[in-house]
């Protein structure tokens, strides 16, 4: 996705930032934090978010326009971004919500006996 200039952001452009976003957010099971989600998008993406383009001073104010897709929750003392339910991404989010969380593992002691 190249970076569009305000003037010539259409429809089209919007959506496919916004399945972008979706796909970034989805991707992990608590949501991503608010602070990585440009980091985490230019991985995938290979550009920043393009709030500027679009006419938002921020990313957190870019993403609390788009109501009908994202929610941003506090966490452990941080802002997370969460995907609200879309019945074509369903069937990932439940499997992605499924997943058990990963437990850092106790080291094991072998005896010196």
């Amino acid at each position: 996705m190249s970076r569009v200039p305000s003037c010539k952001m259409d429809e089209t452009d919007k959506k496919l930032i916004v399945s972008a976003l979706r796909a970034t957010i989805v991707s992990q099971k608590d949501g991503v934090e608010l602070r990585r989600l440009n980091s985490d998008y230019r991985e995938l993406e290979g550009e920043d978010i393009p709030y500027k383009a679009l006419g938002f001073p921020s990313v957190e104010a870019y993403i609390r326009s788009l109501t009908n897709d994202f929610t941003i929750v506090p966490k452990q003392g941080a802002l997370f971004v969460v995907a609200k339910k879309n019945d074509t991404l369903a069937h990932i989010q439940d499997l992605i919500r499924g997943q058990s969380t990963k437990r850092k593992s106790k080291p094991t002691y072998k005896s010196s006996r």
